[in-house]
């Protein structure tokens, strides 16, 4: 997208600040979002989340990775027949200017929280769909 920007546009070949703008319109242009549901799950220092902040590292202005975070709130508050009830599902979002935590992950940018739980029984398509709300 860079070399083609500077073919249309000659203002902005060169360095510099001419530089700086192609950068902000190749990540106004094109951006990535992986859904990757157990980014929020993968233990510190395992071959997983090393290789997701690889990736963040290596596409830092446009890669994005959506995963799932559950928690569990007030269990003893709901009936046993609905335990259920009491866990919450979240689908966040990470990209490279998300500061690390001492876990090793990202600190989510935006995190909205999901109607029940995300993952369905019909295959890998179905399940990215929680992904979807931080595309553009």
């Amino acid at each position: 997208i860079d070399l083609l920007l500077q073919e249309q546009r000659p203002e902005l070949k060169g360095g510099g600040s001419a530089a700086v703008k192609r950068k902000q319109y190749c990540r106004e242009k094109f951006q990535c979002v992986a859904a990757m549901q157990l980014y929020g799950e993968f233990k510190p220092g395992s071959p997983e989340l090393e290789a997701a902040e690889t990736m963040l590292t290596r596409l830092p202005d446009a890669l994005s990775i959506a995963f799932i975070v559950n928690e569990e709130r007030d269990k003893e508050k709901f009936a046993e027949k609905n335990i259920l009830q009491s866990k919450r599902f979240y689908s966040c979002v990470v990209d490279s200017s998300c500061p690390l935590e001492s876990s090793g992950k990202r600190k989510p940018k935006y995190v909205v929280e999901l109607p029940g739980f995300p993952i369905l029984g019909n295959g890998k398509s179905d399940n990215q769909n929680h992904a979807i709300i931080f595309t553009r």
